[in-house]
Protein backbone atom coordinates (compact mmCIF):
# COMPACT_ATOMS: atom_id res chain seq x y z
CA UNK A 1 0.00 0.00 0.00
CA UNK A 2 2.85 2.36 1.09
CA UNK A 3 4.72 1.79 -2.75
CA UNK A 4 1.68 2.55 -4.32
CA UNK A 5 1.08 5.45 -2.55
CA UNK A 6 4.50 7.02 -2.87
CA UNK A 7 3.94 5.93 -7.05
CA UNK A 8 0.95 7.82 -6.68
CA UNK A 9 3.14 11.31 -5.15
CA UNK A 10 5.49 10.76 -7.15
CA UNK A 11 3.58 11.16 -10.11
CA UNK A 12 1.75 14.45 -9.16
CA UNK A 13 5.42 16.08 -8.52
CA UNK A 14 5.78 15.42 -11.83
CA UNK A 15 2.81 16.62 -13.32
CA UNK A 16 3.03 19.60 -11.25
CA UNK A 17 6.87 19.81 -12.83
CA UNK A 18 5.01 19.38 -16.34
CA UNK A 19 2.70 21.80 -15.80
CA UNK A 20 4.49 24.37 -14.38
CA UNK A 21 7.22 23.67 -17.14
CA UNK A 22 4.10 24.25 -19.84
CA UNK A 23 3.53 27.74 -17.70
CA UNK A 24 7.39 28.92 -18.21
CA UNK A 25 7.11 27.97 -21.76
CA UNK A 26 4.08 29.60 -21.96
CA UNK A 27 5.01 33.05 -20.39
CA UNK A 28 6.96 33.49 -23.77
CA UNK A 29 4.50 35.26 -25.62
CA UNK A 30 3.98 36.72 -29.28
CA UNK A 31 4.62 40.51 -29.66
CA UNK A 32 1.84 42.14 -28.94
CA UNK A 33 0.34 45.54 -28.12
CA UNK A 34 0.82 47.19 -24.81
CA UNK A 35 1.61 50.39 -22.99
CA UNK A 36 4.73 51.34 -20.60
CA UNK A 37 3.05 53.40 -17.69
CA UNK A 38 6.54 54.32 -16.05
CA UNK A 39 8.09 55.34 -19.76
CA UNK A 40 4.80 57.07 -21.30
CA UNK A 41 4.70 59.69 -18.64
CA UNK A 42 7.88 60.71 -19.76
CA UNK A 43 7.68 64.08 -21.63
CA UNK A 44 9.99 65.11 -25.27
CA UNK A 45 11.72 68.26 -24.41
CA UNK A 46 12.80 68.23 -27.67
CA UNK A 47 10.13 70.32 -29.59
CA UNK A 48 9.02 68.18 -33.32
CA UNK A 49 10.11 71.15 -35.44
CA UNK A 50 10.89 70.48 -39.05
CA UNK A 51 14.77 70.68 -38.32
CA UNK A 52 14.79 67.91 -35.47
CA UNK A 53 12.76 65.94 -38.03
CA UNK A 54 15.91 66.29 -40.70
CA UNK A 55 18.26 65.43 -37.71
CA UNK A 56 16.25 62.28 -36.82
CA UNK A 57 16.58 61.49 -40.43
CA UNK A 58 19.81 61.31 -40.42
CA UNK A 59 20.35 59.27 -37.45
CA UNK A 60 17.45 57.03 -38.65
CA UNK A 61 19.36 56.33 -42.21
CA UNK A 62 22.74 55.31 -40.54
CA UNK A 63 21.16 53.15 -37.67
CA UNK A 64 17.07 51.80 -38.98
CA UNK A 65 16.92 52.14 -42.09
CA UNK A 66 18.37 48.18 -42.71
CA UNK A 67 15.65 46.64 -40.76
CA UNK A 68 12.87 49.14 -40.67
CA UNK A 69 13.43 50.43 -44.22
CA UNK A 70 13.75 53.78 -45.79
CA UNK A 71 10.22 54.75 -45.58
CA UNK A 72 9.46 52.75 -41.74
CA UNK A 73 7.61 49.91 -43.42
CA UNK A 74 9.46 46.85 -42.73
CA UNK A 75 8.07 43.76 -42.47
CA UNK A 76 5.52 42.80 -39.57
CA UNK A 77 6.58 44.18 -36.27
CA UNK A 78 9.20 46.27 -38.12
CA UNK A 79 6.27 48.54 -39.88
CA UNK A 80 6.60 51.85 -37.77
CA UNK A 81 3.78 53.37 -40.20
CA UNK A 82 1.32 51.29 -39.07
CA UNK A 83 -1.31 50.57 -35.99
CA UNK A 84 0.22 47.91 -34.95
CA UNK A 85 2.52 49.86 -31.85
CA UNK A 86 3.85 46.98 -29.57
CA UNK A 87 5.76 48.63 -27.01
CA UNK A 88 3.33 51.83 -26.69
CA UNK A 89 3.03 55.20 -28.76
CA UNK A 90 4.17 57.35 -26.55
CA UNK A 91 7.64 59.80 -26.82
CA UNK A 92 8.48 58.26 -23.71
CA UNK A 93 7.69 55.02 -24.76
CA UNK A 94 9.60 54.88 -28.13
CA UNK A 95 12.51 57.14 -26.58
CA UNK A 96 12.75 53.88 -24.21
CA UNK A 97 12.87 51.89 -27.25
CA UNK A 98 15.35 53.96 -28.73
CA UNK A 99 17.40 53.74 -25.97
CA UNK A 100 17.43 49.96 -24.00
CA UNK A 101 16.14 48.25 -27.04
CA UNK A 102 13.92 45.13 -26.97
CA UNK A 103 15.31 41.77 -24.98
CA UNK A 104 14.66 38.70 -27.29
CA UNK A 105 14.80 40.52 -30.57
CA UNK A 106 17.20 42.20 -32.95
CA UNK A 107 16.25 45.77 -31.93
CA UNK A 108 19.06 46.64 -29.73
CA UNK A 109 19.63 49.69 -27.50
CA UNK A 110 21.16 52.82 -29.25
CA UNK A 111 22.39 54.58 -25.73
CA UNK A 112 26.17 54.53 -26.36
CA UNK A 113 26.16 55.56 -29.92
CA UNK A 114 23.44 58.61 -29.45
CA UNK A 115 23.02 61.16 -27.15
CA UNK A 116 19.85 61.64 -25.23
CA UNK A 117 19.09 64.43 -27.59
CA UNK A 118 19.93 62.93 -30.52
CA UNK A 119 17.53 59.40 -29.40
CA UNK A 120 14.85 62.32 -29.18
CA UNK A 121 15.07 63.82 -32.68
CA UNK A 122 15.01 60.51 -33.66
CA UNK A 123 11.55 59.77 -31.83
CA UNK A 124 10.60 63.45 -33.70
CA UNK A 125 11.37 61.46 -37.00
CA UNK A 126 9.31 58.31 -36.26
CA UNK A 127 6.94 59.92 -35.13
CA UNK A 128 6.63 61.64 -38.54
CA UNK A 129 7.13 58.71 -40.46
CA UNK A 130 3.16 57.95 -38.82
CA UNK A 131 1.73 59.78 -41.94
CA UNK A 132 3.41 59.21 -44.54
CA UNK A 133 1.82 58.79 -47.72
CA UNK A 134 -0.33 55.83 -48.56
CA UNK A 135 -0.46 54.62 -44.69
CA UNK A 136 -3.72 56.28 -44.15
CA UNK A 137 -2.37 57.56 -40.76
CA UNK A 138 -3.41 60.94 -40.16
CA UNK A 139 -4.63 60.86 -37.01
CA UNK A 140 -0.97 61.06 -35.79
CA UNK A 141 -0.86 65.27 -36.46
CA UNK A 142 -3.48 67.27 -34.00
CA UNK A 143 -6.25 68.80 -35.45
CA UNK A 144 -8.57 67.66 -38.26
CA UNK A 145 -7.55 66.28 -41.87
CA UNK A 146 -9.32 68.32 -44.63
CA UNK A 147 -7.97 67.97 -47.61
CA UNK A 148 -4.63 65.84 -49.18
CA UNK A 149 -3.76 66.18 -52.92
CA UNK A 150 -0.63 65.67 -54.81
CA UNK A 151 1.04 67.90 -57.09
CA UNK A 152 4.47 67.34 -59.19
CA UNK A 153 4.67 64.30 -57.39
CA UNK A 154 4.87 66.05 -53.93
CA UNK A 155 1.99 65.29 -51.50
CA UNK A 156 -0.20 68.28 -49.46
CA UNK A 157 -1.87 66.98 -45.89
CA UNK A 158 -3.91 69.98 -44.55
CA UNK A 159 -4.64 69.67 -40.88
CA UNK A 160 -7.09 72.47 -39.24
CA UNK A 161 -6.47 72.80 -35.30
CA UNK A 162 -8.66 75.01 -33.10
CA UNK A 163 -7.10 77.25 -30.97
CA UNK A 164 -6.87 74.25 -28.20
CA UNK A 165 -4.79 72.29 -30.10
CA UNK A 166 -2.59 75.25 -31.69
CA UNK A 167 -1.83 76.38 -28.04
CA UNK A 168 -1.00 71.93 -26.84
CA UNK A 169 1.42 71.98 -30.06
CA UNK A 170 2.71 75.29 -29.05
CA UNK A 171 3.44 74.85 -25.94
CA UNK A 172 6.79 74.37 -25.49
CA UNK A 173 7.74 76.65 -28.14
CA UNK A 174 7.27 79.92 -26.03
CA UNK A 175 8.87 82.99 -28.11
CA UNK A 176 7.86 82.35 -31.62
CA UNK A 177 5.74 83.84 -33.40
CA UNK A 178 3.31 83.16 -37.03
CA UNK A 179 4.55 86.06 -39.37
CA UNK A 180 1.99 88.50 -41.12
CA UNK A 181 -0.58 87.92 -37.92
CA UNK A 182 0.18 90.38 -35.19
CA UNK A 183 -3.06 92.57 -36.77
CA UNK A 184 -4.99 89.94 -36.77
CA UNK A 185 -7.01 89.92 -33.21
CA UNK A 186 -10.16 87.70 -34.37
CA UNK A 187 -8.72 84.54 -35.41
CA UNK A 188 -10.43 81.10 -34.21
CA UNK A 189 -8.14 78.42 -36.54
CA UNK A 190 -4.60 77.44 -37.22
CA UNK A 191 -3.95 75.51 -40.19
CA UNK A 192 -1.17 73.44 -40.62
CA UNK A 193 0.28 71.82 -44.22
CA UNK A 194 2.67 68.93 -44.46
CA UNK A 195 4.33 68.31 -47.52
CA UNK A 196 6.10 65.17 -48.66
CA UNK A 197 8.41 63.01 -51.48
CA UNK A 198 7.04 60.10 -52.84
CA UNK A 199 9.50 58.42 -50.76
CA UNK A 200 8.01 59.99 -47.48
CA UNK A 201 10.55 62.17 -46.68
CA UNK A 202 9.44 65.83 -44.84
CA UNK A 203 10.36 68.46 -47.68
CA UNK A 204 11.78 72.12 -46.33
CA UNK A 205 9.99 74.98 -48.23
CA UNK A 206 8.86 78.70 -47.98
CA UNK A 207 4.97 78.42 -47.80
CA UNK A 208 1.99 81.23 -48.00
CA UNK A 209 -1.42 81.32 -47.64
CA UNK A 210 -3.80 83.16 -49.14
CA UNK A 211 -7.41 83.08 -47.80
CA UNK A 212 -10.52 84.58 -49.37
CA UNK A 213 -13.44 84.82 -46.83
CA UNK A 214 -17.42 84.46 -47.77
CA UNK A 215 -17.45 88.49 -47.72
CA UNK A 216 -14.46 88.38 -50.54
CA UNK A 217 -12.04 89.86 -47.81
CA UNK A 218 -8.28 88.57 -48.24
CA UNK A 219 -6.00 87.91 -45.41
CA UNK A 220 -2.31 86.65 -46.64
CA UNK A 221 0.01 85.01 -44.17
CA UNK A 222 3.31 83.34 -44.41
CA UNK A 223 3.24 79.99 -42.34
CA UNK A 224 5.88 78.84 -39.34
CA UNK A 225 7.94 75.88 -39.81
CA UNK A 226 7.01 73.14 -37.11
CA UNK A 227 6.35 69.99 -36.05
CA UNK A 228 7.41 68.62 -39.48
CA UNK A 229 4.69 71.27 -41.23
CA UNK A 230 3.87 74.11 -41.71
CA UNK A 231 1.28 76.36 -40.07
CA UNK A 232 -0.43 79.73 -39.61
CA UNK A 233 -3.12 81.58 -37.93
CA UNK A 234 -6.52 81.99 -39.60
CA UNK A 235 -9.93 83.39 -39.18
CA UNK A 236 -13.01 81.30 -39.95
CA UNK A 237 -15.01 84.12 -38.28
CA UNK A 238 -18.14 84.42 -40.39
CA UNK A 239 -20.16 81.12 -42.10
CA UNK A 240 -19.88 80.50 -45.33
CA UNK A 241 -17.22 79.51 -48.07
CA UNK A 242 -14.03 79.86 -47.71
CA UNK A 243 -11.24 79.99 -50.62
CA UNK A 244 -8.05 78.80 -49.69
CA UNK A 245 -4.76 79.19 -52.05
CA UNK A 246 -1.41 78.17 -51.15
CA UNK A 247 1.45 79.21 -52.93
CA UNK A 248 4.96 76.96 -52.07
CA UNK A 249 8.59 77.19 -53.19
CA UNK A 250 10.37 74.60 -52.66
CA UNK A 251 14.17 74.62 -53.10
CA UNK A 252 15.83 71.27 -54.25
CA UNK A 253 18.25 71.57 -57.14
CA UNK A 254 16.66 74.54 -58.30
CA UNK A 255 13.27 76.12 -57.10
CA UNK A 256 10.04 74.02 -57.60
CA UNK A 257 6.92 76.24 -57.15
CA UNK A 258 3.65 74.22 -56.54
CA UNK A 259 0.27 75.90 -56.17
CA UNK A 260 -3.15 74.20 -54.69
CA UNK A 261 -6.15 75.36 -54.27
CA UNK A 262 -9.65 74.50 -52.38
CA UNK A 263 -12.83 75.48 -51.17
CA UNK A 264 -13.47 75.03 -47.25
CA UNK A 265 -17.62 75.15 -46.13
CA UNK A 266 -17.70 77.10 -42.67
CA UNK A 267 -21.39 76.44 -41.07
Amino acid sequence: MMKILVVFLLSLFGLALSVSHVQAVGHVHEPHPHKHKQYAKVKNPVPMTEQSIKKGSEFYGKHCVGCHGAEGKGDGNLNLTDDMVIHGDTDGEIFHVITDGVKGTQMRGFKKELTDEMRWHLVNYVKSLKAAPGTGQVNARPGKHIRQTTHQGYTLMYHLLDLAERGEMMKNMEGHSVIGLKEVTDMTNHLMVYIQKPDGKIVPADIAFLLTGPDGKELRTMTMGMYGGYGADISLKLKGMYTIRTNILIESKGKIKLSDEFSLPVK
